[in-house]
């Protein structure tokens, strides 16, 4: 794992300020004020980077709880602080997934190039069911889970709302079920799911689906 620590003039006076797995990156203390006794620095809390305040006693020893300063889907980082302003980066992601009509067996467009969403999105992992009325997608902005979307109306829906991340969907040839993956108490496992209903446990200790049967009866997924 990791951690941001605080130290006065000796080890036995060192601090642990914050720490996390070592499955996202490092935090980066930023601003220390003397006045205030407070330390600035930032963190990754779920998709996103913000910054977080702590703070910190006279004789360098942490008080209290460590407290979220921004809390926007951005990456905040690189803090400059003064007395009565705080400066810093805030870099904003858009990805997001395109579609255009196509003839598979010419191999040619049919139509135009249209973009998925609207505004700033965090989207990627498209993955068209075989009858082309279903697209599922994972969705980034905030925690990553899984969304549905059917082609025919644009109507969206979340596959399975948890704290937990998703990736990797993979939909079924009518798009009726997704198996996607996830990374839970140390261990990596598929799922399957149909809009609403409660996920159901594919495989333990395996990577991700990678396909389906033609009758949508099983799913494919990889070690």
């Amino acid at each position: 794992g990791f951690g941001v620590y605080a130290a006065a003039s000796s080890p036995e006076s060192t601090s642990l300020v914050f720490s996390g797995s070592a499955s996202v990156s490092i935090p980066k203390p930023s601003c220390w004020s003397v006045a205030d006794g407070t330390i600035i620095f930032s963190a990754e809390s779920g998709d996103t980077v913000n910054l977080w305040q702590a703070s910190i006693s006279s004789s360098g020893r942490v008080t209290g709880v460590a407290r979220r300063l921004t809390t926007d889907s951005a990456t905040d980082w690189d803090a400059s602080c003064a007395a009565s302003a705080i400066a810093f980066t805030s870099t904003h992601v858009i990805r997001d997934i395109w579609l255009t009509p196509f003839d598979v067996d010419r191999g040619v467009p049919t139509g135009l190039l249209s973009r998925l969403g609207e505004g700033p999105v965090n989207r990627s992992m498209p993955s068209l069911s075989k009858n082309g009325g279903v697209l599922a997608f994972a969705d980034h902005f905030g925690l990553s889970n899984i969304w549905t979307r059917e082609l025919d109306g644009g109507k969206e829906s979340i596959l399975a709302r948890s704290s937990i991340v998703q990736r990797y969907p993979v939909s079924s040839p009518s798009g009726a079920r997704i198996a996607f993956s996830v990374y839970e108490r140390d261990k990596r496992l598929v799922y399957v799911s149909t809009p609403g209903a409660s996920p159901e446990k594919l495989c333990e200790g395996c990577l991700r689906a990678t396909d389906w049967s033609s009758a949508s009866h099983w799913s494919h997924f990889s070690h």
